[in-house]
């Protein structure tokens, strides 16, 4: 059996085996991390698979793309300076249309 193990973690003699056994561990430990840290950013259930994170992350990453292009259009659009300008200039515009609504019967009683 230590022969096999020796040959699965391809330790050259049996005094490199601990070594190589301890660096898998680590990797373990480091993976089971990443795990759990995505499934945390990503609010994924705690039974989410690594591919589950993977596509999570995927769609997650396409999203923001989408949101950046959309935020630098609207930049343009609105010619501000850049992506911080943008709320406070947005907010401005949903002011400014409110109070140019006609007042609701609601209102006005």
């Amino acid at each position: 059996m230590l022969a096999k193990l020796q040959a699965e973690l391809e330790a050259a003699d049996p005094t490199d085996l601990l070594p190589r056994v301890r660096e898998v561990l680590e990797a373990v430990r480091q993976g089971h991390a990443l795990l759990h840290a995505l499934r945390t950013a990503l609010a994924l259930p705690a039974a989410a698979s690594m591919h589950e994170c993977a596509a999570a992350a995927t769609r997650a990453h396409a999203a923001a793309a989408t949101l950046s292009a959309q935020a630098q259009r609207l930049c343009e659009l609105l010619e501000l300076r850049g992506p911080d300008a943008l709320v406070p200039a947005v907010q401005r515009l949903v002011d400014d249309a409110r109070h140019l609504r006609p007042p609701t019967s609601e209102a006005t009683a």
